[in-house]
């Protein structure tokens, strides 16, 4: 009797699923991540207002795929993961952002020679503190064998970074000083944050925002560089038009840190692949080290600024109205490697391109 109410089951969802496909043949827009029920798009509105504060991971990951939004910010889904037994990616990133803090921390009012020659002793000693206090949070989860491999093997980053970085800085010959590290803004104040940080969050325009740059290089006459870290791969989403992160970022300070200063550069900076990518300002950066990398004029950027807040308000009326469609912007082999919601994605490019042709016949 039981297998016979299981096959029953069985049929039951194989017939549910048969008629949403039918349905969805009919018009695509049904079950394809339209919500339109008016009472939701109603709640949707009232969560997604002028008055949501938002942050440039959530934007991004709106258009990288709405779908996945709507699973991580709406529904607030959490796939289950298994409890790991070493530093995921994650925590790793947050290791590397500690240990670059704390060394620029100690960098004083200029970064000379001695300040550099003492890099690589500091690197080792903070990487090392960094470790143990991880190694004491969780001692349930440690093999040490793998520990050491990871560790070392992260050390030896750090060690490849420096020598990138030292060549940066000695080009520059301290005429730019790492003088704002992990600033933040609409979060609670709390340790290892910039002392110039703030709690409340700062709007451009309608857009309320809240957020964390790793690091603000500053010159004497009122420039400065941004730079936001990344533990290995830069994100392909600025040349793919939906990843808007250091045009926000540098909105946000230009009105709320450095009001009288001008933008030199705004840049990724992957610590294990040791590049830079991201807009060098023509003029503002000629004198720091960038060489043939292809500048921007400053009336370009601030082009591609607000063409990246009012975006961004176009991404909140889409939450607002319930359009939540599976369109990933990303190339197919990253959602089915890396999304955590792939077994649950029904993304379907024919399906798709049917379902903008019915957009456009009504």
């Amino acid at each position: 009797m039981a297998r016979l109410g299981l096959e029953r089951t069985i049929w039951e969802t194989v017939i549910r699923r048969a008629s949403v496909e039918a349905i969805r043949g009919n018009n695509p827009l049904l079950h394809g991540g339209q919500l339109q029920s008016v009472r939701i798009q109603s709640q949707l509105a009232a969560k997604f207002s002028e008055d949501t504060v938002f942050s440039v991971a959530q934007l991004n990951r709106y258009g990288q795929c709405p779908f996945k939004f709507f699973m991580t910010n709406v529904l607030r889904a959490t796939p289950a993961q298994e409890k790991a037994d070493e530093l995921d990616a994650a925590e790793q990133g947050d290791l590397y952002h500690e240990v670059l803090r704390k060394l620029f921390e100690s960098v004083g009012t200029k970064v000379d020679i001695a300040w550099r020659a003492s890099v690589p002793e500091r690197l080792d000693k903070l990487l090392d503190e960094a470790w143990v206090r991880w190694d004491g949070e969780d001692a349930n989860r440690r093999h040490q064998g793998r520990e050491r491999a990871l560790q070392e093997r992260m050390r030896a980053m750090l060690h490849k970074w420096w020598q990138f970085e030292e060549g940066q800085l000695a080009e520059r010959q301290g005429v730019v000083i790492p003088k704002y590290l992990e600033w933040s803004f609409g979060f609670p104040l709390e340790e290892g944050v910039a002392s110039t940080s703030f709690e409340h969050s700062v709007s451009l325009g309608s857009l309320r925002m809240r957020g964390r740059i790793d690091r603000i290089d500053t010159t004497a006459d009122e420039r400065f560089l941004l730079y936001d870290y990344k533990s290995r791969s830069i994100p392909q989403g600025q040349s793919q038009g939906y990843d808007f992160q250091l045009q926000l970022y540098t909105a946000v300070v230009q009105q709320a840190l450095l009001p009288n200063s001008k933008l030199a550069a705004a840049m990724y900076y992957s610590i294990e692949g040791v590049e830079q990518k991201g807009t060098v300002i023509k003029g503002a950066a000629d004198d720091l080290g960038f060489g043939r990398r292809r500048k921007v004029s400053e009336e370009e950027w601030v082009r591609k600024v607000d063409g990246a807040i009012n975006l961004a308000k176009v991404y909140r009326q889409s939450m607002q109205s319930g359009a939540f469609p599976v369109a990933p912007r990303v190339p197919l082999s990253h959602c089915a490697r890396v999304c955590e919601f792939r077994h649950v994605c029904r993304f379907d490019p024919v399906q798709n391109a049917r379902s903008e042709e019915f957009e456009g016949d009504e």
